[in-house]
């Protein structure tokens, strides 16, 4: 494995290769332990930058269509049959043009362990996911806490986005988010407890890291913004049925684009336009966009549809509200939260880009100080913006009173 891995320093930036193995225990037994009789069902594309902290994460749908490199072609997830890792790691160096200097590759019982060693996860979905047939699920929408389990059914999960159009997509996303939230929980020890966790952690991944470089790793990037700073996207395809077979093929403009901003140190998305499984997949940051969206770059923008929410128990604060919002181009709706304890006001919105715009006209039109929030399903997604009044949007001299 060593002779196709590229020679870098853990204190620069450098690829990773993360491969999860459709391997258990039971199917080991039945077909036997030979990498071949198995294949890769995740295979993502780690950048980490120890120095600047951040963390950049490129899914690979299994079905896209790769050159095995001996003139064959295939789909990727199948290279894992043929060669295992090693083969893997060298595909998909030339398949993004960088050199891969480590990977790191775990089975569906590995990943359990490991969920379930940290305590579990925390991750929002935007939309219910029930698949209890083929993955043994079904959970709610909302942010949860998820047991080694439930979390490895989220990520092998397809047909619960049946009605979505291309699962595995759904699927690749949150992988992402499962990796972030993993991350998260990691990094959110104490720095002496990091060490122990992190040694207990590598008994279940085949790595070819050291275990004293995994603990200097996870040490160094002790203080990564794990909101913030780890990107997500995917690589960019065009599904088409070939000699009856569905691959995916590479759209080698968007891939072009899509690496150059990775090897610079960006999101691999410009904006949230581009990356069609949000607000239905799971995603990385907590707001839902992890910086893909640039809102210095946006301008505000005053249409759409706004729901004003009264979160503070003072008569007509949300209708006040929606007079000034009605005044300046947008449709609005009045109506009381579910509680008058917020003190904060918040604006959430739905979609991407063009949701963030309308945010912040919403924001400059009524004066707030405060900053666009992705909605994920949390309120009404029938609305672009939703701004649930808080106390501090309102003057001393209003009085106190319930209703809208």
């Amino acid at each position: 494995m060593q002779q196709v891995l590229s020679d870098s320093s853990l204190n620069e930036p450098f690829y990773m290769l993360l491969l999860g193995v459709d391997k258990d225990n039971d199917r080991s037994e039945e077909w036997g332990s030979y990498e071949g009789n198995f294949r890769a069902d995740s295979i993502i594309l780690a950048r980490i930058d120890t120095k600047g902290r951040k963390v950049t994460l490129v899914s690979i749908p299994r079905d896209t269509e790769v050159d095995y490199g001996d003139g064959t072609k295939g789909k990727i997830n199948s290279v894992y049959s043929d060669g295992g890792a090693a083969h893997m790691v060298e595909v998909v160096s030339n398949l993004a043009g960088v050199p891969i200097s480590h990977y790191a590759e775990i089975d569906f019982e590995q990943f359990v362990d490991i969920v379930d060693l940290i305590g579990g996860i925390e991750v929002t979905l935007p939309v219910p996911v029930s698949d209890w047939e083929n993955a043994g699920i079904d959970l709610p929408a909302g942010t949860q806490t998820l047991c080694g389990g439930d979390a490895l059914g989220l990520v092998r999960s397809r047909h619960a986005y049946d009605e979505y159009g291309g699962g595995d997509f759904y699927r690749s996303a949150n992988q992402r988010m499962v990796i972030a939230a993993i991350i998260k929980k990691v990094l959110a020890q104490p720095a002496s407890s990091l060490p122990g966790i992190v040694t207990a952690m590598a008994d279940s991944v085949v790595t070819d890291l050291s275990v004293d470089q995994i603990v200097s790793l996870a040490l160094a990037m002790k203080d990564l913004n794990t909101d913030n700073d780890i990107y997500a996207g995917q690589l960019p395809t065009i599904s088409e049925y070939i000699d009856d077979v569905w691959y995916e093929e590479i759209d080698n403009v968007s891939w072009a684009k899509m690496m150059s901003r990775v090897k610079a140190g960006k999101p691999p998305y410009e904006n949230d336009d581009e990356d069609f499984t949000a607000g239905v997949a799971g995603s990385v940051g907590v707001d839902g966009n992890s910086g893909l969206i640039d809102y210095g770059s946006l301008e505000p923008q005053y249409d759409g549809y706004v729901l004003v929410l009264n979160g503070t128990g003072i008569a007509g604060v949300a209708f006040e509200k929606s007079e000034i919002l009605e005044d300046a181009g947008f449709d609005p709706t009045a109506d009381n939260a579910d509680d008058f304890e917020h003190q904060t006001t918040h604006v959430y919105f739905t979609g991407s880009s063009t949701g963030a715009s309308r945010a912040l006209g919403v924001i400059e039109a009524l004066g707030l100080d405060a900053t666009p929030e992705k909605n994920n399903g949390r309120y009404d997604e029938d609305y672009d913006v939703i701004v649930v009044i808080g106390l501090d949007a309102v003057s001393s001299e209003q009085e106190s009173s319930s209703g809208e």
